[in-house]
């Protein structure tokens, strides 16, 4: 993560969650499928373990009933137990290493997790069919229609790369500043004359659209590297854009506000024989970036994170 400034967190790679913040109807699933405690109310268990994450690799488990983090107890009486839950975790949240006391089948057991720095833009599913992926500033959205796109894991990892360069390089906040910067001049051209203006806000729209294609191979670049920092496979990611080409055949041929699909398919690859490169010559796997760009991404790490062997560490952790 040498590019997301200020916008981390830790992150120990485990969803806890409540009997009564799950749909009645499948309460009684997650109790047999978890072997939940029968007849209890008013506890925290352990609804999920990310694969080879810092959860899974201090050994806790789905179903897992968690009584304390970091030696503070969890409540599970009053009507307020819930917010307590909350704080006591937040208050966790900023930790490097978090201790989860736990009852496990009967038995209680402390597990210490060593939390992970990972990027502050959470990935949000979206139930809508469209085959579109697109960040917010703040979050990256994946659409259900572009999941049927993927044929693995490491084309994934390049949308969200994707969606996080966007993020990363601020281009959400450029264009809404063009745009707040149009409505003003309309508001003062408006006020000035008496006439209804909207000049600033198209000439904004315009300049917004001549950036776009830049800023969408920007993000292509730097979402490779992402993805290929996080162990993913992506010799093969860009037939991803081949095959919503095929879906899409518009696109294929048409440049809009994105890069067409075959010329996205020969630019990622192109970025792929750039990384390769990298590693051949045994470099740090990072983009290759101005000053300017690299002062505006807030720097990059002293430690080489990033080298072939270092990402062989991840891949066999995989």
């Amino acid at each position: 993560m040498p590019f997301c400034k200020d916008n981390w967190n830790y992150a120990q790679g485990l969803k806890l969650s409540t009997l009564d913040s799950i749909d009645e109807e499948w309460q009684q699933a997650y109790i047999d499928y978890l072997d939940l405690p029968r007849g209890r109310e008013n506890y925290v268990f352990i609804e999920s373990v990310q694969a080879n994450g810092p959860a899974d690799k201090a050994g806790l488990k789905p179903g897992m009933v968690v009584l304390a983090v970091n030696g503070n107890e969890f409540p599970s009486e009053g009507w307020d137990w819930k917010h307590k839950v909350a704080d006591i975790c937040e208050d966790a949240s900023d930790e490097p290493r978090v201790v989860l006391t736990v009852d496990d089948k009967g038995k209680e057991k402390k597990h210490s997790i060593h939390s992970v720095k990972v990027c502050g833009y959470d990935v949000i599913y979206s139930n809508k069919p469209e085959i579109n992926a697109y960040a917010s500033g703040e979050e990256i959205i994946i659409c259900k229609g572009i999941i049927k796109e993927f044929t693995n894991d490491s084309q994934l990892a390049l949308i969200v790369g994707h969606e996080l360069g966007h993020n990363i390089a601020g281009h959400i906040d450029q264009s809404q500043a063009a745009l707040n910067t149009g409505l003003f001049v309309d508001i003062l051209i408006t006020g000035l004359t008496g006439v209804s203006s909207n000049a600033g806000v198209s000439i904004a729209n315009q300049m917004n659209y001549s950036n776009s294609i830049d800023h969408e191979k920007e993000a292509d670049y730097l979402g490779l590297y992402f993805a290929y920092r996080g162990g993913y496979n992506v010799e093969d990611a860009a037939n991803v854009w081949r095959g919503m080409g095929a879906e899409s055949p518009y696109a294929i041929s048409h440049d809009t506000t994105h890069p067409n699909s075959a010329s996205r398919y020969v630019y990622i690859n192109e970025t792929y024989d750039e990384i390769i490169e990298k590693e051949q010559r045994n470099e740090v796997i990072l983009p290759n970036l101005t000053q300017e760009a690299l002062d505006h991404y807030g720097g990059v790490e002293e430690v080489p994170y990033g080298s072939p062997r270092e990402r062989d560490e991840i891949i066999a952790s995989k």
